[in-house]
């Protein structure tokens, strides 16, 4: 973990002004606030909608960022997710570091498991 710590911050000061840095931290703090926004926007609406479309709409959605945080339960799939990630987020030569990956997924599955937990609703849509 060391080494890939050293080689991620050598290649950063490496080819990159500090203009082209700023813009891949930002863009991906903006990225992490929409999904964080995405998935509140989603409890919401599933918490306080009456319209049984919409919550049917939400039910789904809300299904599905349940299997997402089951499957990153399970090493390989969550090994895979982090391999998939850091090959779509790696920009020219920069490499986002496994560990660091791995962590924003933990913080977001942490993230569904609070929201599901503070659900007026049920959201434990495995039993249907």
């Amino acid at each position: 973990m060391f080494e890939e710590i050293t080689n991620f911050f050598t290649a950063l000061t490496g080819d990159f002004s500090k203009t082209e840095i700023i813009t891949i931290v930002a863009i991906l703090a903006i990225l992490y606030l929409l999904a964080f926004v995405a998935k509140k926007v989603a409890f919401v609406v599933y918490n306080r909608s009456k319209n049984e479309v919409i919550v049917s709409v939400m039910e789904r959605f809300i299904c599905s960022l349940d299997e997402f945080a089951d499957n990153m339960t399970n090493a390989d799939k969550r090994a895979a997710a982090v391999d998939k990630l850091q090959s779509l987020l790696s920009y020219r030569v920069i490499r986002l570091p496994r560990f660091v990956l791995g962590w924003v997924i933990d913080m977001q599955v942490a993230e569904i498991r609070r929201l599901q937990a503070e659900s007026e609703k049920d959201t434990d849509l495995h039993k249907g």
